[in-house]
């Protein structure tokens, strides 16, 4: 996640804010955090948002980042190989991400690993 590429295009960035919506539980005040780049996938922006990307998005976009990052690294979940683990994998014609998680005793996901290739 350390690594994610900023995105170029409209659909790259929903697939970037889709997968921290899948973790809003994890980050305080995610909409706020991600209203500069929500405002980039409006139907009057261009399809191609690289030459609109500037300080703001990518500033926006390393908090997200290091919020979710913090998150995790804090509460470290303690892996059971006892229990079955949880593989989502998304991709695109450029790129292949994904997480590995498992679940706790209340069925609440916890992140293990992220991977991008």
């Amino acid at each position: 996640m350390k690594e994610m590429n900023e995105p170029e295009t409209k659909r790259q960035l929903r697939g970037i804010l889709g997968f921290f919506w899948y973790f809003r539980k994890y980050i305080e005040a995610l909409a706020e955090k991600a209203k500069v780049l929500t405002d980039l996938t409006a139907k009057r922006v261009s399809q191609n948002i690289k030459s609109l990307w500037s300080e703001k998005h990518y500033v926006a976009l390393r908090i997200l980042k290091r919020d979710l990052i913090n998150t995790c690294e804090s509460s470290l979940h303690m892996i059971r190989f006892d229990r079955p683990f949880e593989i989502f994998v998304d991709s695109s014609g450029f790129a292949v991400g994904g997480l590995l998680c498992q679940r706790d005793d209340s069925g609440t996901e916890y992140p293990i690993s992220f991977f991008q290739l």
